[in-house]
């Protein structure tokens, strides 16, 4: 009876003090100054940057929810080269990226 007690006891204690998802989430802002449509912005982690895990056609500005961690942001465009940009994404924080219209970066939390 004892052991079982035990195991019911840790099993509440781990479900009670566990992450809820909300609070391992957080938001990445991406903006643009320039209107071109054609922007392809892509985003992997910095740990394996060769896989994408989100790929959006962004006319001016958007909103990616993301777990929190380093990411490399990319953006792809005909016309502006635009570099790579690291960010971290912190719990329940936006991190603002903006683009100029020559696409340069910056990165605000």
């Amino acid at each position: 009876m004892k052991p079982a007690y035990l195991i019911l006891t840790a099993i509440i204690a781990v479900i009670c003090t566990s992450c809820s998802k909300e609070s391992l989430m957080g938001k990445l802002h991406v903006r643009f100054d320039s209107e071109d449509n054609e922007r392809l912005v892509t985003i992997c982690a910095v740990e394996n940057p060769s896989i994408v895990l989100m790929e959006k056609k962004v006319p001016k500005e958007s909103d990616f929810e993301l777990c929190i961690g380093n990411y490399v942001i990319s953006i792809f465009n005909a016309d502006i080269l635009y570099s790579d940009v690291g960010v971290q994404i912190r719990p329940d924080k936006t991190t603002n990226v903006s683009y100029s219209a020559e696409g340069i970066s910056s990165v605000s939390y």
